[in-house]
């Protein structure tokens, strides 16, 4: 945070806007689901407004929309996710926007999408394939009590990434 109010002093929009993706990123990674739109949103702002990078700003804006699908305050609308994917015009973005999608149909209300999600997750692992990039990878499963997605701790042996259950998918961010 002291490196964002640094940056954000000496009026370097590019920077604050770099540095608001990653606290995004932090935050989404330690369950901050609130903070994580926060940030995300302030990415996709600062982006639009400096004209520079309009993928990265739509992926930020769906990073927003899956923190509030996450946090009960959004219905899916699959069209509203996918767009994002869709307009990528950097191919190293492709993975993340896919997981994105996938992480917000695990958490969608009523449940129902785990096969669009598992999908989009196979999407992700193979636009890693192609661009060599090495992901970290979380297991999704169902809660047995609920029926909602938890995601274990990075480093568990259930984080790893497995094929074997037709009702886990592997979600990150």
């Amino acid at each position: 945070m002291l490196g964002l109010g640094f940056v954000g002093r000496a009026k370097d929009l590019l920077h604050v806007g770099a540095a608001q993706c990653w606290l995004a990123e932090i935050s989404q990674f330690l369950g901050q689901y609130r903070e994580a739109a926060a940030h995300s949103g302030q990415a996709a702002s600062i982006f639009e407004k400096i004209q520079v990078l309009p993928s990265l700003s739509r992926l930020h804006r769906t990073s927003a929309l899956r923190s509030e699908v996450v946090l009960g305050q959004r219905e899916v609308r699959l069209a509203d996710l996918t767009e994002t994917y869709g307009r990528n015009r950097l191919k190293h973005l492709e993975s993340s926007a896919a997981r994105v999608i996938a992480e917000a149909l695990v958490h969608a209300k009523g449940g129902g999408y785990w096969a669009e999600a598992e999908s989009w997750l196979d999407k992700a692992l193979e636009a890693d394939a192609r661009t060599g990039a090495r992901r970290r990878t979380m297991s999704c499963t169902r809660s047995s009590t609920k029926g909602e997605a938890t995601s274990p701790e990075p480093g568990s042996p259930s984080a790893r990434p497995s094929r074997s259950s037709p009702s886990a998918g592997r979600m990150g961010g």
